[in-house]
């Protein structure tokens, strides 16, 4: 009788303790589930911001490639015009030398990685491409920087001190300015007809040209890169829903 008595209560004692544990397992997979929604959730906000600063950025990316394609296209008329003797045309050109520099924004990128919240995103491939993004901004912003420091420290230079400021740039489009240039034609051109027979200046030019070329093929290359990344982006918002 005592043993049936023993055997009820251990069978008690044994039930609640597995109600007890199950309760405990319900409650860790609840709080759990909600840790994973409240992540979930973070990172679909990051992705909604990675997605919004990227799309800004690639406006100027476009813009500084567009300006790299005409830049490169300007400099190969200008040495077929030095080639030709063709002064006249050298003075009627508004020259264009495709040195602007590309600066996006990276407050939000800047922001991810420096708080940790990149731990957040579930694609391994994202994060890594995040991570090592400054560095391709870098590297192609130094070939923008030797072709705009060659474009300012030499060709112009060359041509200030032996022609005359040509026209195209901000600060010679001045009304002032260009009526000066009308109406000095005669003399200007002869400045111009010496420098196109110096060696010196269509090598400056074939620098140049060769310079911006290795950075608007570096820029096409990044948008490619660009456009994985933009894809990646979208595709895990996709693949997330806010709860």
């Amino acid at each position: 009788m005592e043993q049936n008595k023993i055997r009820t209560y251990l069978k008690y004692a044994v039930g609640e303790i597995a109600l007890v544990m199950i309760g405990i397992l319900l409650a860790l997979q609840v709080n759990n589930w909600n840790e994973q929604r409240k992540q979930t959730n973070q990172e679909v906000k990051l992705l909604y911001d990675l997605r919004q600063e990227f799309v800004s950025n690639r406006i100027e990316l476009e813009l500084a490639i567009r300006r790299k394609e005409i830049g490169l296209e300007n400099l190969k008329k200008r040495m077929g015009y030095i080639i030709e003797k063709d002064d006249k045309a050298l003075f009627n050109q508004k020259f264009t030398g495709g040195a602007n520099t590309f600066h996006p924004s990276d407050g939000v990128l800047k922001t991810i990685i420096s708080t940790g919240q990149i731990t957040l995103l579930q694609n391994d491939s994202l994060k890594y491409a995040l991570a090592n993004w400054e560095s391709k901004v870098d590297d192609i912003q130094e070939e923008e920087n030797t072709h705009l420091n060659f474009m300012i420290n030499v060709l112009d230079e060359y041509e200030n001190t032996k022609m005359f400021k040509m026209i195209g740039a901000p600060e010679f489009n001045s009304s002032e300015y260009l009526s000066w240039v009308t109406s000095n034609e005669p003399y200007l051109r002869n400045r111009i007809k010496e420098s196109i027979n110096d060696p010196v200046y269509l090598s400056y030019h074939q620098q140049a040209y060769m310079m911006l070329k290795m950075a608007y093929l570096e820029f096409t290359e990044f948008e490619k890169e660009y456009s994985r990344v933009e894809i990646m982006i979208s595709n895990e918002i996709s693949n997330r829903k806010i709860h």
